[in-house]
């Protein structure tokens, strides 16, 4: 059952008029873990790019490709192929993809396009597992340049 509103409020959290503790900070905070349009590899034209002139790199569940880039800010492609599973393991295996970009990406060298083909269903398998393969291939292979 639903209760009238009253003037001014909104059934959305947070939407209500009042402020959430800690302001711009927290703002700030996000931000920086945010995972934003800039950063996404997005068009066609620059996948191939990426494809044809990128450095490979694998392991058992991941293919990566990684090339320089001109605007000097990291940026993310992801493909998962419908041989990987139906549309629901696809998104799950994309999700855990883009958390490690947003929460690795300072660790990885500024200036690349990075594109992470999934090779086979991961999506069983925990953040935990996902990360420590990726950190494995990538973190450590970029410190070896």
């Amino acid at each position: 059952m639903r209760f009238p509103l009253r003037a001014g409020e909104s059934r959305r959290a947070g939407l209500n008029g009042t402020k959430k503790k800690g302001g711009p900070v927290c703002l700030k905070r996000m931000k920086r873990q945010s995972f934003g349009k800039d950063e996404r590899i997005l068009k066609r034209k620059e996948f191939t790019a990426v494809y044809d002139q990128g450095r490979r790199l694998s392991s058992e569940n991941f293919i990566v490709l990684l090339s320089p880039n001109q605007s000097g800010i990291r940026r993310l492609g992801l493909t998962v192929s419908k041989k990987v599973g139906m549309a629901v393991r696809r998104n799950r295996i994309k999700r855990l993809l883009r958390e490690f970009f947003r929460q690795n990406k300072d660790r990885l060298p500024p200036g690349q396009d990075m594109v992470i083909i999934a090779r086979k269903d991961t999506s069983s398998r925990k953040y935990e597992e996902v990360r420590r393969e990726l950190e494995d291939l990538l973190i450590s292979c970029t410190r070896d340049d």
